[in-house]
């Protein structure tokens, strides 16, 4: 899948500054999902380089895992996240929006879990991410 990422020049990774007049009305998707993942997970974000196609993403970490990362484009972003084997099931049986229960149901199973590359659009693929997000890692405790 082409993520059409627009930050490509692997010498420079990304200020947040110049992020957001790129993706535009996504930023309030961006936001409330990286405020989600701050408040229920904790975690680390930093700035990862995918590659010349990819370029570069906002990765979310906790504990060393991955949790998702976002890949800013031109008036787009694209949040990517695996759901593992054992997470799966859950997943499946989860009330998703059409957008994203399409994506999760056509994604291909690799031995690692389904690679979802989610483009976020709405509200509701923001509250689908969410979902899958807690099927992956626990909350912080007395959150």
């Amino acid at each position: 899948m082409s993520i059409g990422g627009v930050f490509v020049d692997k010498a420079h990774a990304p200020v947040i500054d110049e992020v957001w007049p790129v993706i535009g009305a996504r930023r309030t998707a961006w936001e409330a999902l990286a405020g989600y993942i701050a408040r229920t997970f904790g975690g680390q974000a930093g700035w990862k380089f995918y590659g010349k196609n990819s370029g570069w993403a906002l990765s979310f970490r906790k504990g060393g895992r991955a949790l998702l990362a976002f890949y800013p484009g031109q008036a787009s972003v694209t949040a990517q996240l695996i759901v593992g084997p054992t997470q799966l099931d859950k997943a499946l049986s989860l009330p998703l929006g059409e957008h994203v229960r399409r994506i999760l149901d056509e994604a291909h199973p690799y031995p690692e879990g389904r690679w979802l590359y989610i483009p976020v659009e709405t509200d509701q693929d923001v509250q689908d991410i969410q979902q899958l997000l807690a099927t992956k890692a626990r909350p912080v405790s007395g959150r």
